[in-house]
């Protein structure tokens, strides 16, 4: 697709319908839970999310060459796969994985009894790995690491010849995708004892199961923003549900203070207006993923506000908090950022075409796109991005209004 025009819909509809894609989340855990199980899982609604793709790709890979993409969850995920899988896997992926540190895993998993070798630069993918059975043990994770690494340990843990024990560290970030890996691995079977900072798991086959992907709520986040600045009296996402394993769920709550409130019934999620807030104070520590598009759409309303918990966006496909704070700045936004956190002081004054670039970040694209609204049009460099986590997203926008230009 590459370079795409986006422009604001000349009529809004009474309450248009978003189909959501399946959560990659979700079903990147449960591709590995099946690779690993010897009894069937049966995967249901499976996202077609590019790095879903990859992971399947990466998994049915012939030979010792395994290729990850700039998919963080496959490299993750994949080199903890690797490490218990019989057999030599050299894995690499685009030039920006080989700048995402992985040592803090590695290290993990060689205490573990992991044979893993650096190809490059020492703690930074590529890696060649030999896979054997792993020893278990009691590993203590003395920094707070991506939500990630905890989860790649946790999927092989039941692989293990004995108990594997991982101690986690004070205000883990992103603790509820650790929830949801280990909601997952009960759903097919194994056992998992949580006590204070402790989890602990122990050698067990996973069992046959049949597990249904939910739609994913990152996804549905940019849609919420979209209805925050549009004039659609009502809108409704399909495929949410308010009894989710996803700590992004707590979009629903959180976009109050945005005017938008959310009620719940068999088809989805239904968006209604209510009132903005003048300023807010956000610490997405839980849930990273939705700090561009509540920040961005921030910036869009003139809300001031506080937003922490940033830690991860440094290393994720780009600094996101860098690319954050050079994009607003092109509306003439005031802010400033710090390691994990941005301070929004002004909100957008230049709302002439603008030019966003991605940064080769899906959620960069996503995230900017309901500015469309109120600008005069945007153009996005990079429109294919989007495909990592939400094929579909432009279309979706079509089938509501919004023109869209593709060059």
């Amino acid at each position: 697709m590459g370079q795409l025009s986006l422009t604001a819909p000349a009529h809004f509809s009474d309450c248009p319908d978003v189909e959501i894609p399946a959560s990659k989340s979700i079903s990147n855990r449960l591709l590995i839970i099946s690779a690993l199980a010897q009894e069937p899982i049966l995967i249901q609604n499976l996202s077609k999310a590019n790095d879903t793709v990859l992971l399947q790709a990466f998994l049915n890979a012939e030979g010792e060459e395994r290729w990850v993409g700039d998919a963080g969850t496959v490299m993750r995920f994949g080199t903890a796969w690797a490490a218990t899988t019989p057999g030599v896997h050299v894995l690499n992926g685009t030039e920006r994985m080989t700048q995402r540190p992985i040592a803090p895993l590695v290290e993990a998993l060689r205490a573990m009894g992991a044979e893993i070798e650096y190809l490059q630069e020492e703690g930074y993918p590529p890696l060649r790995v030999i896979g054997q059975t792993l020893k278990g043990g009691s590993i203590r994770l003395t920094q707070n690491l991506s939500s990630q690494f905890i989860t790649a340990l946790l999927l092989i843990a039941p692989r293990c010849e004995t108990e594997l024990e991982l101690i986690l560290p004070q205000n883990q970030v992103s603790r509820p995708y650790i929830d949801m890996t280990i909601e997952l691995m009960q759903k097919a079977g194994i056992d998992v004892v949580e006590e204070n900072s402790a989890i602990r798991i122990q050698p067990k086959d996973y069992s046959k199961a049949t597990i249904s992907v939910e739609g994913d709520w990152s996804g549905a986040s940019y849609f919420y923003a979209i209805f925050a600045l549009g004039s659609w009296p009502r809108m409704r996402i399909r495929s949410l549900t308010e009894e989710s394993l996803q700590g992004d769920s707590i979009l629903a709550p959180m976009m109050e203070a945005f005017g938008v409130r959310t009620t719940f019934d068999e088809e989805g999620a239904l968006l209604e207006k209510g009132t903005v807030s003048s300023q807010v104070k956000i610490d997405f520590t839980s849930c990273p993923d939705l700090a561009q598009t509540v920040i961005v759409l921030a910036a869009e309303l003139g809300v001031r506000g506080h937003f922490t918990g940033l830690e991860t966006l440094r290393i994720k496909e780009t600094d996101r908090i860098e690319a954050i704070e050079i994009e607003l700045k092109k509306f003439g936004v005031e802010l400033t950022s710090g390691s994990a956190e941005i301070h929004l002081k002004s909100g957008i004054q230049d709302r002439s075409r603008k030019r966003i670039s991605t940064y080769h970040d899906h959620r960069m694209a996503m995230a900017f796109a309901p500015l469309a609204l109120h600008c005069d049009g945007l153009v996005f460099d990079d429109a294919d991005v989007v495909s990592k986590s939400f094929p579909d997203f432009w279309v979706q926008l079509e089938n509501i209004g919004f023109p869209v230009t593709r060059t």
